[in-house]
């Protein structure tokens, strides 16, 4: 919680407000890092070429399979 996003529990309003509090009173520095860690996520996850790569695998297995 805080590191690439913050959670709260589903249907839980409390929880809610709870992390909305934290991120009114997050530092710039809590902020500025978290921005660095979600970006590096995203990167890892979704970069396009890691996307097209999972794409192709996917195809191949499908392609692949005896009908």
């Amino acid at each position: 919680d805080g590191y690439n996003g913050y959670v709260f529990k589903n249907g839980d309003v409390e929880d809610l407000a709870r992390v909305l509090k934290h991120c009114i009173d997050t530092s710039q520095k809590e902020y500025d890092d978290m921005v660095m860690h979600v970006n590096e996520f995203v990167d890892a996850k979704y970069a396009s070429d890691k996307l097209v790569s999972r794409y192709k695998e996917m195809f191949e297995t499908v392609l692949s399979i005896d009908a």
